[in-house]
């Protein structure tokens, strides 16, 4: 998924993202390597914090 990419771009780091949309680091860091697929409210909660449009990660 393109989170990681994007989060980096920002340099934030897993855990500033996950208290941003208070969500756990463990959470972020297996959206990034594919063992969870974000529902679309979170998806979009990921989306507004990394400034970029739900499209951007299909």
């Amino acid at each position: 998924m393109k989170v990681k990419e994007k989060r980096n771009l920002l340099n934030l780091t897993q855990t500033e993202l996950a208290d941003k949309i208070q969500l756990s680091r463990s959470y972020i860091s297996k959206i990034e390597n594919g063992q969870r697929c974000p529902n679309l409210k979170t998806l979009n909660r990921i989306s507004i914090a990394l400034n970029e449009s739900i499209e951007y990660f299909f």
